[in-house]
């Protein structure tokens, strides 16, 4: 069976339509996502009311996904209340796991920066040599989190030294001591 001119047309519109849906959808994910940290704290945020689930990046991922998968579905020949159907099926997928995402992400634990405590038995780079009796500074990692803080210690070390902490001195400052051979390599 041929299409008419009308069929193609009413296609094309939809797909059009579809097209348009998803590019506004996926607009707003972008914004949500990489504007919305650039507004007043809370300007994304009070629009969403579920906690997570119905945030702007949820809204953004089931429009695009939604206009994404109809303007397939329609171009491939399905009829436009299928295509609006898959759409809806598919925009839902996306933004429930959208929303499950942004959800999880906001309530995650804030993993808090190393203090000097956390630090003693690290070993760590001297980054500002430390000379005999006075400060420089060590840049030290730990849990993933790369930290400079000022040290002292009993000798001179040299920028580039591989030292070990051994004493927390106050929550940014540390004392630290040569090496063992194996935190050198």
């Amino acid at each position: 069976m041929t299409s008419t001119t009308g069929d193609w047309c009413r296609e094309c519109a939809a797909v059009v339509a579809f097209y348009v849906i998803g590019g506004f959808g996926a607009l707003i994910l972008v914004l949500s996502i990489v504007v919305g940290d650039l507004l007043p704290h809370g300007a994304i945020e009070s629009l969403d009311v579920t906690d997570g689930y119905l945030s702007t990046a949820a809204l953004g991922g089931f429009a695009g996904a939604f206009g994404l998968a109809g303007a397939v579905s329609v171009a491939s020949g399905t009829p436009t209340w299928a295509a609006v159907v898959i759409g809806v099926l598919v925009g839902l997928a996306v933004g429930v796991g959208a929303g499950y995402l942004v959800r999880v992400l906001k309530n995650g634990p804030e993993q808090a920066a190393p203090s000097g405590a956390d630090l003693v038995g690290a070993s760590a780079t001297v980054v500002s040599a430390i000379p005999e009796g006075g400060f420089g500074e060590v840049s030290v990692t730990v849990n993933g989190i790369r930290r400079k803080v000022s040290a002292r210690a009993d000798r001179p070390f040299a920028t580039g030294d591989r030292v070990r902490v051994t004493h927390s001195l106050s929550p940014t400052a540390v004392r630290v001591a040569t090496a063992a051979p194996q935190d050198s390599l």
